[in-house]
């Protein structure tokens, strides 16, 4: 009887399996490994219908109710949206004001991005994707002056998953934006988010690679069909903290409009950086030094003593805070917490380093220090998953917090909230951009040893990137495409629904 108690139930190992691997399906034989009998699979598909099956293949799958209902939502409400209310222009029109953007705007447009702009202007829903440097913020730009030019009335709100990403927006474009959680009026992060309706004319939403499948759907949901959504985002990023590959799913579906940038427009020949972006992004293990990119390999034959490896990572991070202001660098791990290299033990020690004498409230093994730069961990009304912040007030009872746009105070339970962010995971840096960045990529790292891992990290820098591992772990990086690795059934669902369209309407 004990042993049966150590089994967990379907659903338990279900929510487990999801959270670890990033899959909104997980294979039966996955479920059977862990001993959990088909009986009680069949119960939970059957009886009680918390769980949900489907053969691929001749692979039985399953889900959680919660995922299957989130995935149908988005695959529903993506064909609502493309087919509603499509704003009509002609191309001629199109291409007269496309030229008095350029001329307002002082812009010249490449083909590709006016491609993008009238595909935007045209469509109800549409997917713009492509890396640094190929011009999407221009994109944007020539979107909104055309928009406006059709119609000077439009409400035209833009939106990201964190503030950060938010504040870039802003900074890049010149127009308002906010985060996803504080438009669509979502207190916490729940599988089962009821968003309040956006009521605009246009939503463009940035680092869509973030957004997963329940995001997504609290999203699609909350977009009426007369509005126009425009989505943005790289899809050689890492994909959500959560379940789902909604970017991928869009692109790969051919349902949705999509128009990839692929043409860069900085110089190659004076940007280490950049063009080590472009390596990676391609597969090619070289990488180049330069002023701006720097690869300091350890010796994978050697012992290495990761003492001596925090010790110099350290030491970077002072050198780029003196260079670019503390606040414009940042240390990221593949891990947060697991392993000998995490950012939860860097943070202790660039917190030592970097502000070891200001006051402090303790709360159990964590101390928080005025000054000292804190993540949000997950969504609250006030600021979002991944918002980063700084301390600046103790009480006895707890600590307050400015963001971008809100000062937020925590007290008792609320500090689980936040963590120390002189050092951050990977994932956890996703839509945020600092001047100077260090990061690092080792053999013990193995599951986190995919490209689309590396590109995220080093793309979070503008100005100057310093990267530590040895060069089996870094090149076993590049070379492992690991964008298909998750399993999801949006992409189907996607096709079905379009195919279900075509039967209502005979199209």
């Amino acid at each position: 009887m004990n042993e049966l108690k150590q089994i967990p139930n379907v659903i338990m190992a279900l929510n487990s399996m999801i959270a670890s691997s990033g899959n909104t399906w997980i294979p039966e034989y996955e479920l059977l490994k862990q001993g959990i009998s088909k009986e009680s699979i069949a119960k939970s598909v059957n009886v009680e219908k918390s769980a949900v099956c489907c053969k691929v293949d001749g692979t039985k799958y399953l889900t959680t109710k919660n995922i299957a209902t989130a995935e149908n939502e988005v695959a529903f409400h993506a064909l609502r949206i493309l087919h509603g209310n499509e704003m009509l222009a002609s191309h001629f029109y199109l291409d007269k004001a496309i030229k008095r953007a350029e001329s307002k705007l002082e812009l010249s447009f490449d083909k590709q991005q006016i491609d993008a702009i009238c595909a935007a202007i045209l469509n109800n829903l549409i997917v713009i994707t492509g890396g640094p440097g190929t011009g999407k913020t221009c994109v944007l730009n020539g979107i909104h002056f055309v928009l406006s030019e059709l119609d000077p009335n439009l409400k035209i709100a833009y939106y990201a998953p964190t503030g950060k990403a938010a504040s870039r927006i802003t900074e890049s474009t010149g127009q308002p934006a906010m985060t996803l959680n504080r438009g669509l009026g979502l207190k916490e992060t729940s599988e089962q988010m009821q968003p309040s309706p956006l009521l605009t004319d246009v939503v463009i939403v940035d680092e869509i690679s973030m957004l997963d499948i329940f995001m997504a759907a609290a999203l699609l949901k909350s977009v009426n069909s007369k509005t126009k959504l425009i989505l943005v985002g790289d899809i050689d990023q890492i994909p959500s903290v959560g379940p789902g590959a909604v970017l991928r799913d869009f692109i790969e579906s051919g349902v949705i409009p999509v128009v990839k940038l692929t043409k860069t427009f900085r110089q190659k020949n004076k940007d280490s950086l950049f063009q080590n972006i472009q390596y990676i992004k391609k597969g090619y293990s070289f990488l180049e030094e330069g002023e701006d990119f720097h690869v300091k390999y350890v010796q994978p034959k050697a012992k290495i003593k990761y003492s001596d490896i925090y010790f110099q990572m350290e030491k970077d991070y002072e050198y780029l805070a003196k260079k670019y202001g503390q606040d414009q660098v940042v240390c990221l791990m593949p891990y947060r917490k697991a392993g000998t290299l995490c950012s939860n033990e860097m943070n202790r020690r660039l917190q030592n380093k970097m502000n070891p004498c200001s006051p402090a409230f303790k709360w159990q093994d964590m101390e928080f220090r005025l000054g000292d730069p804190v993540i949000q961990l997950k969504n609250r009304l006030e600021c979002a998953n991944g918002d980063v912040g700084k301390v600046v007030k103790i009480d006895t009872d707890g600590v307050v917090v400015r963001y971008i746009d809100i000062t937020v105070k925590y007290t008792g339970n609320e500090m689980e909230q936040i963590t120390l962010a002189y050092a951050m995971s990977i994932h956890k840096s996703q839509g945020s951009e600092y001047k100077g960045v260090v990061t690092c990529l080792f053999s013990e790292h193995k599951t986190m040893l995919i490209r689309n891992l590396l590109y995220t990290a080093i793309t979070r820098a503008k100005t100057e990137c310093i990267l530590w591992g040895d060069q089996p772990a870094v090149e076993k990086a590049i070379r492992t495409d690991g964008s298909d690795r998750r399993f999801t059934m949006l992409t189907e669902k996607l096709v079905y629904q379009k195919n279900k369209f075509k039967l209502a309407t005979g199209l």
